[in-house]
């Protein structure tokens, strides 16, 4: 793989420990004296949602400052809170799409070696049959499961 490509990656080592318990999401309704309760985060009552000991995001859902605006940011409080917590989900895809990238690499940089017909006897491309059949075995190879 070329350092272009490494340097545009970003280094999910960064993320390593981070589990989706740890984001859970939980919604929280503010009562008389501080007080609060749990609340499901579409409960229209809900203000805060508490991402796992790690975040807390607080909207103004009822209006109390800008009722224009209330539920409009909520939704977009709400989507954020989500994302965080779908966030190991996200990592392990994104590295399992680099794998695949890398397996992609590897496999170009193969055929290119084995098609390479300025340095190819007519005897070996012989061997090698059909390009198409050849892209198939290795396909499959890299990408079972």
């Amino acid at each position: 793989m070329s350092n272009e490509s490494e340097k545009e990656r970003i280094d999910l080592t960064q993320f390593e420990g981070m589990t989706k318990q740890s984001l859970a999401l939980r919604g929280v309704i503010y009562v008389s004296d501080g007080a609060s309760v749990e609340c499901g985060l579409d409960d229209p009552r809900c203000q805060t949602i508490d991402i796992g000991n790690v975040a807390r995001m607080n909207e103004d859902r009822l209006g109390y400052i800008r009722p224009a605006y209330a539920e409009e940011q909520w939704s977009k409080t709400l989507a954020t809170a989500r994302l965080f917590s779908e966030a190991p989900d996200l990592i392990a895809e994104l590295k399992r799409c680099y794998e695949k990238i890398d397996a992609v690499d590897q496999l170009v940089c193969l055929l290119d070696e084995l098609l390479d017909t300025d340095n190819m006897t007519f005897s070996k491309r012989e061997e090698i049959g059909d390009p198409s059949h050849l892209w198939g075995i290795l396909t499959s190879y890299f990408f079972e499961g």
